[in-house]
Formats: C-alpha cells, sequence, structure tokens
C-alpha cells in the first residue's frame, strides 16, 4: 500500500510537470507567433520610370513598325500599292485595323503616356515572345500608364519592374 501511494505521488508530481513544460512550450510559440504576425511586410518595390510588357504575337510596337516601313518600301511600285489597298479592304471587312492605323495608336498613346522607347528581353531574335521594358519619362504614376497600356489590344500583360533583393538575416 505504501508503495502505492508513493508512485501515486510520483505519477501526480510528473503530470503536474508535463502540464507546466506544456504550458511553456505553448506561451513560447504564441509568444513568436505575435511576433511574426505583427511584423511588416515591406510593400513590393518597383521601377517608376519603366514597367514589363508581353504583346501577342506580332504585335508589339517594333514589328508594326518595321511593317508599316515594309510596306512603303512596297508601296512604290502601283502593283503592290494595288495589293496593298485590296489587302486592307479585306482588313477592314473584317473589323480589323491595318499596321498603319495599329502604328498610328501606339505613337499617339506613347506621347500621352510619355514612353520614351522599348527595349527587347527576348535572348534570341528569332524568339516568339515579345516581351519589352518599356521606358517612361517618370512625368505620369507608372501604375497609371500600366493600366492604360493595358487597354491597347495588342498587349498580352503589362505588369511593373519589380526591383528585387535578398533577405537579411539575424
Amino acid at each position: 500500500m505504501a508503495a502505492s501511494r508513493s508512485t501515486y505521488a510520483i505519477l501526480k508530481i510528473m503530470r503536474r510537470l508535463l502540464f507546466f513544460i506544456l504550458f511553456l512550450v505553448i506561451s513560447f510559440c504564441l509568444f513568436n507567433l505575435n511576433q511574426v504576425v505583427a511584423q511588416e511586410v515591406p510593400k513590393a518595390e518597383y521601377s517608376q520610370d519603366d514597367f514589363i510588357v508581353k504583346y501577342k504575337p506580332g504585335q508589339s510596337a517594333q514589328r508594326l513598325k518595321s511593317l508599316v516601313s515594309e510596306r512603303q518600301k512596297k508601296a512604290r511600285s502601283f502593283v503592290n500599292r494595288m495589293l496593298i489597298f485590296l489587302g486592307d479592304v479585306k482588313t477592314k471587312l473584317i473589323n480589323q485595323k491595318t499596321p498603319e492605323e495599329k502604328w498610328l495608336r501606339f505613337e499617339s498613346v506613347y506621347k500621352t503616356l510619355g514612353i520614351t522607347g522599348e527595349t527587347s528581353l527576348n535572348v534570341e531574335t528569332t524568339s516568339q515572345g515579345d516581351q519589352y521594358v518599356v521606358k517612361t519619362d517618370a512625368r505620369l504614376d507608372i501604375l497609371k500608364v500600366i493600366a492604360e497600356y493595358k487597354k491597347l489590344p495588342e498587349v498580352e500583360y503589362a505588369e511593373p519592374n519589380y526591383i528585387y533583393g535578398t533577405f537579411n538575416l539575424p
């Protein structure tokens, strides 16, 4: 009987010790969780004078400009001028714009939004991806410029040029 009382007392002490350790672990976790949640997540930084754009295949401003210049060279002969005219009529019948009209729209948007140029992100010149870094004169908010640029039917997507860095470890 004496052995069972001492065993029971030891079990009671061990159970109290276990609950105390469990309380400490839970308190520590909750305290650290509050510190993690309370930390402010830094806002993403992005360039204020350029953004990244991906055009639909063959619809980049540079491609349209070269297409317009090619058509102007071809239009020097009467036969080619008539072929271009018939192609433009067909384009109008299916409610699309000619390359010249698309280029004029690009020039208008460039002036309105203060776009100064584009740099290709493609490594290969034969690549089908039309991704560019578009430079602006930074007189307008870059997010508003991107919102307006996204409205162009030739644009697949446009996004800020985010600035990435490494994390500081304690």
